[in-house]
């Protein structure tokens, strides 16, 4: 299981079932969309609750 959240706390999600590999990606896109480089996974649709 994965939880997180935003940073004032407003929004948290938990996913119960991720892939087991993470995408990276350092294009200028996501460089300036988060600072440095971006990480990422999948995960199903109906495993994914917003709180």
């Amino acid at each position: 299981m994965i939880k997180g959240r935003c940073e004032c706390g407003a929004v948290a999600f938990e996913v119960d079932e991720v892939r087991d590999t993470v995408t990276v990606c350092h294009c200028s896109q996501c460089r300036r969309t988060s600072g440095h480089l971006w990480a990422s996974t999948h995960a199903p649709f109906d495993k994914l609750f917003f709180e």
